[in-house]
């Protein structure tokens, strides 16, 4: 890590990371469940060391890029019910990449002090 590394090259980092080696993060069966409760905690943290609302930016992100509103769900089950025909490891892998392309655009300048 670097001074002129931003929080959003890190997390992306990370998700990569969690992507490509995800026994590095996860004991046992990976499972979409077990990858969703990692990224809430992430994002979680996120909201609490950088004082920024992620979760609910992230559910209407997500809302409008699909052009669907629901109310109900939050983000990763929403993502979980709106790709169900696809594998367990696809929707695995579509929920990290939703998550890079969103903290892309709200974490590009937040810089890492």
């Amino acid at each position: 890590m670097n001074d002129s590394e931003t929080i959003y090259d890190f997390s992306s980092r990370t998700l990569l990371c969690l992507k490509k080696r995800p026994k590095m993060f996860f004991k046992g069966e990976l499972t979409f469940t077990a990858v969703e409760t990692y990224i809430n905690g992430y994002l979680l943290g996120l909201e609490c060391c950088l004082g920024i609302t992620v979760f609910q930016r992230l559910h209407v992100w997500f809302q409008e890029k699909i052009k669907q509103e629901n109310n109900v769900l939050g983000f990763t089950t929403h993502v979980d019910y709106y790709y169900k025909e696809r594998s367990e490891e696809d929707r695995i892998s579509i929920l990290i990449d939703l998550v890079d392309e969103f903290l892309k655009g709200v974490l590009v300048t937040k810089s890492i002090e």
